[in-house]
């Protein structure tokens, strides 16, 4: 088992909710496979998004485009199909309660696999699409595959092709910085605004470097160095502006009740010579640091897992299927 960043850590807790209807969670991958009413599923999430995953054929051949767009619109809990190789992901609508969320995911598992049956779809090896017997799931450097024995046994130059498998996911570079600096400029404004009444809480602290990276995951679709940097980046330049923000108000405040009108502006751009004047600097850039040090916390448990990932197996079977009798099924 690797290390489990605090955000996986959350999805972890989400996922083990379907182990007690046979599926089988692993850390690793932060998925949950099992099978529903004969067809195996995986259960994984990107970034916030839930996905359904699983690897069928009819007939020897994959779906057509025009059977997942009639998926997507007759079942309602689906927002969008799409398929790679032999595996059709399913990205489900979101909700934001738990237990309907859990029951949108059997629901919807319950719905494919009638679908599926009635279409003759049968499941198969991800690779080769063949319908063979012995087909496992395996962990390849993140991402869960469903491999017949000879794939399994053939595909090391396809596991060092695919070194990292995140580098197949396309990241979206502008809406993850684009999210990520809107719920950072939330966690900010906090920091300000507890400073105005002589409040300084690692609480706030946290939550940067929290938004930060939930927000660059969330639109960028991945986790990667390029993020951790950004994320690290931002929390320097937020924590500084919110304390300079925070600053310059208590100030223009304090000389407000002097009697002197002077201008938030002319207080933010001039900071340093007040707080020299003042022998307030040292406090300044203490309080600084102790925001940016608090922000890292999250963000330095996804560099220490990020580097610890990289160090670990190049696959591994996270779960070696017996008989589907062993698996939960409502048929």
């Amino acid at each position: 088992m690797g290390y489990v960043s605090a955000l996986d850590s959350s999805k972890l807790v989400f996922l083990q909710k379907f182990n007690s209807i046979g599926f089988r969670t692993d850390s690793d991958s932060i998925s949950t496979i099992g099978f529903m009413d004969g067809y195996r599923f995986t259960i994984s999430m990107e970034g916030f998004d839930y996905l359904i995953s699983t690897s069928v054929r009819s007939g020897g051949l994959l779906p057509e485009d025009r059977f997942l767009e009639n998926i997507v619109g007759s079942i309602s809990t689906i927002k969008t199909a799409a398929f790679q190789n032999n595996r059709i992901t399913f990205k489900l609508k979101k909700r934001f309660v738990a237990k309907k969320l859990v029951d949108d995911i059997i629901s919807t598992m319950h719905s494919l696999a009638a679908i599926f049956r009635q279409s003759g779809y049968i499941n198969v090896c991800e690779i080769c699409g063949e319908p063979v017997e012995g087909i496992e799931s395996y962990d390849i450097n993140g991402r869960v595959f469903d491999l017949c024995d000879n794939c399994h046994e053939s595909c090391n130059s396809y596991v060092e092709a695919r070194r990292c498998l995140d580098d197949s996911i396309r990241e979206n570079f502008a809406k993850g910085i684009g999210l990520s600096l809107l719920y950072g400029i939330f966690a900010a404004a906090l920091i300000v605004l507890l400073m105005k009444y002589g409040v300084v809480s690692p609480y706030t602290g946290a939550m940067v470097g929290f938004l930060l990276i939930c927000g660059y995951e969330q639109g960028s679709g991945k986790m990667s160095k390029f993020g951790l940097i950004y994320c690290s980046a931002a929390a320097a330049v937020l924590t500084y502006l919110s304390c300079r923000i925070g600053y310059s108000l208590a100030f223009v405040s304090d000389f407000a009740e002097m009697g002197e009108k002077v201008s938030f502006a002319d207080i933010f751009t001039g900071l340093e010579g007040v707080l020299r004047r003042y022998n307030l600097t040292k406090d300044f850039y203490e309080i600084f640091i102790y925001y940016f040090l608090v922000s890292m916390v999250f963000i330095g448990i996804d560099i220490i897992f990020m580097v610890n990932k990289r160090k670990i197996k190049k696959m591994d079977v996270i779960i070696e299927v017996p008989e589907e009798d062993r698996f939960y099924s409502a048929g």
